[in-house]
């Protein structure tokens, strides 16, 4: 088995930030990439940084096309076709929770998983199905994201219109 140390998702994130940006300049969506909370204590050589829960999810923003709806997703770079899901795994049980609780109040919420140079698109049914019985998302549960035209690399708003329903 491979491991995904090399793939540390920075790559992705870069793409991400310039189809965000394509997003807001046209008016569609904006979307910032959140930073966990931290509380940090002492000073100099003693200085130390604690990393505390975090509600959101890698990106959080607004659909401007869809009425002004907030919306949350978490972006996930992998080097094989599969996503750890658990405590541990790259995909973890509270970034799930926050998912499944911020639909639950209204918001959009989904999942983008880049793998290979393409990227797919997980609603949180297609999440909880492909949980039931394994421990790990499957790549090919996903659906395509499409490339668009310039920055769009991965146009996941083209999918968010089609399946407003899912979010």
């Amino acid at each position: 088995m491979t491991s995904n140390h090399a793939n540390d998702g920075r790559g992705f994130e870069q793409t991400l930030e310039r189809i965000c940006g394509v997003y807001a300049e046209r008016g569609l969506a904006r979307f910032c990439k959140t930073e966990p909370p931290t509380r940090t204590f002492g000073t100099g050589f003693n200085r130390k940084v604690i990393y505390l829960p975090n509600p959101f999810l890698d990106y959080a923003g607004c659909i401007t096309s869809m009425g002004n709806r907030a919306a949350f997703f978490e972006a996930k770079s992998t080097g094989e076709p599969t996503l750890p899901c658990g405590d541990k795994g790259s995909f973890s049980q509270s970034q799930r929770d926050a998912m499944a609780d911020w639909r639950q109040a209204g918001a959009a919420s989904w999942l983008l998983w880049e793998y290979r140079g393409a990227c797919r698109i997980f609603f949180h049914a297609m999440i909880q199905a492909g949980l039931s019985e394994r421990k790990s998302l499957v790549w090919d549960d996903g659906i395509d994201v499409p490339q668009g035209t310039g920055y769009l690399l991965h146009d996941f708003m083209t999918l968010l219109k089609r399946y407003e329903a899912q979010l």
